[in-house]
């Protein structure tokens, strides 16, 4: 999933004056393949498709910074807080 995140921002870069840069959560992505079903797809439908295939919740944030005239893409894990009859919390991954 790293390299088809990367491919995407790497495509998008080429046709956009502004950059954008990204991240992906450690280890999910590089233990999920993942495939784009086409090539000629805009940016967030192909960013879409990659995070359905990865069977996990998932939520993504674009943030620019006006100062680097940049866009940062971060993909979270989502994730949920769940207490127990002590009180005890414990997150929970939604899938």
């Amino acid at each position: 999933m790293d390299e088809a995140v990367a491919a995407n921002l790497r495509a998008l870069n080429a046709r956009s004056e502004v950059k954008v840069g990204g991240n992906v959560p450690t280890n999910m992505g590089s233990q999920i393949m993942v495939t784009l079903s086409g090539t000629q797809m805009p940016a967030r439908d192909a960013l879409r498709e990659v995070l359905s295939q990865a069977k996990l919740g998932t939520y993504w944030l674009l943030n620019y910074d006006p100062g680097m005239r940049a866009y940062v893409l971060n993909i979270e894990l989502a994730k949920r807080a769940e207490y127990d009859k002590a009180g005890n919390r414990h997150v929970q991954l939604i899938r």
